[in-house]
């Protein structure tokens, strides 16, 4: 096994823990959080309005930003 292989499968593996551990909060978010009030929905709602509306206006940024981390990335040395 190469210096390579190692290093993109501790990021990958870095990555999958990381994923995991916002998902484990997300549910636990979910279980202390009460759906059962319209002002909890409402507030569910305007979170996602923002959010998208985030992404859409700085969707360009955010595309060139995700691309040089790519680059970044593959210009890794080994």
């Amino acid at each position: 096994m190469g210096v390579e292989y190692k290093q993109r499968s501790l990021v990958i593996a870095g990555a999958v823990v990381t994923l995991a551990g916002i998902i484990d909060q997300l549910i636990h978010l979910s279980l202390v959080f009460n759906f059962s009030y319209w002002l909890s929905a409402a507030a569910i709602g305007l979170l996602a309005i923002v959010a998208a509306s985030l992404m859409e206006s700085k969707g360009a940024k955010i595309k060139i930003r995700m691309k040089s981390l790519q680059t970044q990335y593959r210009d890794w040395e080994y």
